[in-house]
C-alpha cells in the first residue's frame, strides 16, 4: 500500500527565459530608472528607415521588443532589460534574433551582472547590421549572475533596434531569498517489520551529472562549482578529479572571494540517523592562499556542531576525510573560504554514508 506525503525542500524555483514576446516579456523585465526602455512591438516601428517590418516569426504578425531611437535625447542613454538572479548548473547555449538596420543605429550588448555587481559583456554588436533578422548566440558557464540585454544609440534618428525569439538550450534555475518548496512523494506505509518508513534520498554524490541531494545557500557570498578539468588558478585546485577522470567535482573558486569572511555553503535536506554512520569524502586544498574547509550539523533549532575541519595547505593530492554522523535529526552544511584572494581554489568530491542511505525527514 502506497501513499503520498509532502516533505519539504529548500531549493530554487525554475525561471523561463525563452521567450518570444507574443504575450509580453515572460520572465525578463525592464531595468527600474532608466529614461528610456524596451518596448513591445508589432509590424514595422515608427521610423521607416530602421526597425523591421514585423516579428521574426515565418508569418512576421507576432511581436517582439524595440528601441525607439527618436525617444534618445543623447548617446549616453541605454535601454536594457534584465533577467532574475540565475544559478546555472551547466554550460547553458543561448540563442536570440536581433535586427540592426539604420545609419543611427548604436550599439547591442548582452551583459553578465555577477552577484557582486561585477559586469561581463558576451555578446555585442555595434552599428548597421543590414536588413533582416540575423541569429546571436553566447554560451552561459556555471556560475551566478543575471543576464542583460542594453541597447543604446548612435544617432537621434534611423536607430531602432529590435530583439525576439530569446531560447536557451536549458533553462536554469532561480535563485530565491525564500526557496522553501514541497513535493509530494510516493512511499510504503510499512516496512517489513510493520513500523512506518520515511522517504529515502542518498546523500551519496559524485557530481557527474548534478548537485545530487546538496543545494547551494543563497545566503551566503560565494558559489561552489561544479567543475572538471584544472581548476582556473594554476597555482591551486586540482587538474582532475578524484577519480582522474574527466568527470566534476565541486570547486571555491577563491579569486571570486573579495574578503576573507567570503563564505560558500550547501547543504543537505534533514537527515535522521538512528545510529551512527561513517560519511567519507575527498578534499583538494593546496594553495598558498587556502582557506578553511569544515564539514558541521545544523539542527532545527539553529544551533550547530562541527564534524570536521581543515585550514591551509594540505598538499598535492586529494585527501580522504571520514566523519561519524551522530545519532539525529540535522542537516549537514559543508562551508568553505579563501584565505587570499588568489592560489586558494578549494575542492570537493565522491561524498559518500556508508552503509547505506539515511532517512530523510
Amino acid at each position: 500500500m502506497y501513499v503520498s506525503i509532502i516533505v519539504f525542500y529548500f531549493v530554487t524555483a525554475v525561471a523561463g527565459l525563452t521567450c518570444n514576446f507574443d504575450n509580453g516579456l515572460c520572465e525578463w523585465v525592464p531595468v527600474r530608472g532608466n529614461l528610456v526602455q524596451w518596448k513591445i512591438g508589432t509590424g514595422s516601428t515608427q521610423d521607416p528607415s530602421s526597425g523591421p517590418d514585423g516579428d521574426h516569426s515565418q508569418t512576421g504578425n507576432g511581436q517582439y521588443l524595440y528601441i525607439n531611437g527618436h525617444e534618445f535625447i543623447n548617446t549616453t542613454l541605454s535601454a536594457e532589460i534584465r533577467s532574475p538572479e540565475l544559478y546555472i548548473l551547466d554550460n547553458t547555449t543561448v540563442t536570440f534574433w536581433y535586427h540592426m538596420n539604420g545609419v543611427g543605429v548604436g550599439e547591442l550588448r548582452v551583459v553578465l551582472i555577477d552577484r557582486y555587481g561585477g559586469s561581463k559583456v558576451v555578446w555585442v554588436k555595434s552599428g548597421r547590421q543590414g536588413s533582416g533578422w540575423h541569429q546571436g548566440r553566447f554560451i552561459l558557464e556555471d556560475l551566478t549572475a543575471s543576464i542583460k540585454f542594453q541597447g543604446t544609440t548612435r544617432l537621434h534618428y534611423s536607430s531602432d533596434i529590435a530583439i525576439d525569439d530569446i531560447t536557451v538550450s536549458r533553462e536554469p534555475y532561480e535563485i530565491t531569498h525564500s526557496p522553501l518548496y514541497t513535493t509530494t512523494v510516493t512511499m510504503s506505509t510499512t516496512s517489513t517489520t510493520g513500523v512506518p518508513m520515511l522517504p529515502v534520498i542518498t546523500l551519496d554524490c559524485t557530481f557527474s551529472v548534478d548537485m545530487c541531494s546538496w543545494l547551494q545557500d543563497s545566503t551566503d557570498n560565494l558559489d561552489w562549482h561544479r567543475w572538471y578539468g584544472r581548476s582556473p588558478d594554476l597555482t591551486s585546485g586540482p587538474q582532475v578529479d578524484h577519480a582522474n577522470t574527466t568527470e566534476f567535482y565541486l570547486l571555491l573558486k577563491g579569486h571570486e572571494a573579495h574578503s576573507g569572511n567570503w563564505t560558500a555553503r550547501m547543504y543537505s535536506p534533514y537527515v535522521s540517523i538512528a545510529s551512527p554512520r561513517n560519511l567519507t569524502f575527498w578534499y583538494h586544498m593546496n594553495g598558498a592562499g587556502i582557506g578553511n574547509l569544515q564539514l558541521y550539523r545544523e539542527n532545527s533549532d539553529g544551533s550547530i556542531q562541527q564534524l570536521f575541519f581543515k585550514t591551509g595547505r594540505q598538499g598535492v593530492s586529494w585527501n580522504q576525510a571520514s566523519v561519524t554522523l551522530p545519532m539525529g535529526f540535522y542537516k549537514l552544511v559543508f562551508e568553505a573560504d579563501a584565505a587570499l584572494h588568489y592560489s586558494s581554489d578549494l575542492a570537493i568530491d565522491d561524498i559518500r554514508l556508508q552503509d547505506g542511505p539515511p532517512l530523510i525527514g
